[in-house]
């Protein structure tokens, strides 16, 4: 089933190095991460400039600015305000523009023992002598992956609630089957598949490293794993064997329903795709990291692979140190090979049967 993409405006600019969306303090575009905060090059130097006479600073407003994100520039005393619920901090001072290049974690470059200057790319934090700017950019990352996988699930909460009440009560929806029936769940399956592209396409755009691919290569990623996405944004939903998406008039995307969506033999395997995953007990954390994993996973059908390879280091190196955090055994590890492994089989099976 080829994907709504043709017409998707990817906004990438011509040379251009910059992978990040909007500043979190003013909302005009964002260059990178400055000083722990994803934000533009202006609201950079004004934290900088401010930190000396932030508290000489009066709103004359009544703090109506902070109601008018786009107008905050116009007001010291707010945009300051903003920047320190954002998270600003000196502390955070090397984590500016991360853009294309990269370089191995395990290379050891020569640096000079004192950097006196900050560091203009993602790059060059790989090159500071301490492995604890590594934690930190690993750290940013994890955070940044994880607030735009909760951006693109968080209307999956209340059909999660709704499972759980059909799961107590022991309810079970049964449905007849006929033309009129097929015909309506087709039609809110092609709905799910173009907000998930739109969602997809989101994730993409927010996330570092992947605006430097081409077009052409960004929708031979987004159709490579569209499915496999697809099942990690709404793993939550699988429950007790049986899937509890629901379309329009709380009708439920359960096993059989999804039989006649795809077939039964796609229908079995993405159920125990939706299993493994399932019993791999992935954190929320790591869900959101997992995604750009994933994204990052092909070496194939691209007109820049090297890049990808890069890529793939970069979010394998996040993932993996998060799973360390979190103590995963080898087994899980082996586990878990398994199960990403099989994600693409699980994505061109959905693929030719929807």
């Amino acid at each position: 089933m080829p994907l709504i993409l043709e017409n998707s405006d990817l906004l990438i600019e011509p040379k251009s190095y910059l992978t990040f969306t909007r500043c979190k303090i003013c909302h005009s575009k964002a260059n990178g991460i400055n000083y722990g905060v994803l934000s533009c090059r202006g609201c950079k130097s004004f934290f900088i400039r401010s930190l000396s006479m932030y508290n000489k600073y009066v709103c004359s407003q009544d703090y109506k600015c902070l109601n008018e994100p786009k107008n905050i520039k116009n007001c010291k005393h707010c945009r300051w305000d903003v920047c320190i619920k954002q998270g600003m901090s000196l502390k955070q001072n090397r984590l500016s523009c991360m853009r294309k290049k990269f370089i191995n974690m395990n290379q050891k470059p020569e640096v000079k023992d004192q950097i006196d200057h900050e560091p203009e790319s993602f790059n060059s934090e790989y090159c500071l002598k301490s492995s604890v700017n590594k934690i930190v950019v690993l750290n940013q990352l994890k955070n940044l992956s994880y607030d735009v996988y909760r951006e693109n699930t968080k209307d999956l909460d209340s059909f999660e609630h709704t499972a759980k009440f059909l799961l107590i009560t022991g309810q079970k929806k049964n449905y007849q089957i006929n033309d009129e029936f097929v015909q309506f769940i087709r039609a809110e399956r092609l709905k799910v598949l173009q907000k998930h592209s739109t969602a997809l396409l989101k994730t993409i755009q927010e996330l570092p490293c992947f605006l430097n691919f081409s077009r052409n290569d960004l929708k031979t990623i987004m159709n490579t794993h569209f499915f496999s996405t697809l099942c990690l944004m709404q793993i939550k939903l699988f429950l007790n064997d049986d899937f509890y998406f629901m379309f329009s008039g709380d009708v439920q995307l359960n096993r059989d329903v999804f039989a006649v969506l795809f077939n039964s033999k796609a229908r079995d395997i993405a159920f125990y795709f939706f299993s493994s995953l399932k019993s791999l007990d992935l954190t929320e954390k790591e869900l959101g990291l997992l995604i750009p994993f994933i994204l990052s996973s092909i070496n194939y059908n691209l007109e820049n692979k090297n890049l990808m390879k890069e890529v793939y280091q970069y979010y394998s190196s996040a993932l993996f140190y998060e799973f360390e955090l979190n103590k995963r055994t080898i087994e899980f590890m082996k586990k878990f090979t398994q199960v990403a492994c099989s994600g693409p089989e699980v994505n061109k099976i959905l693929m030719d049967s929807a």
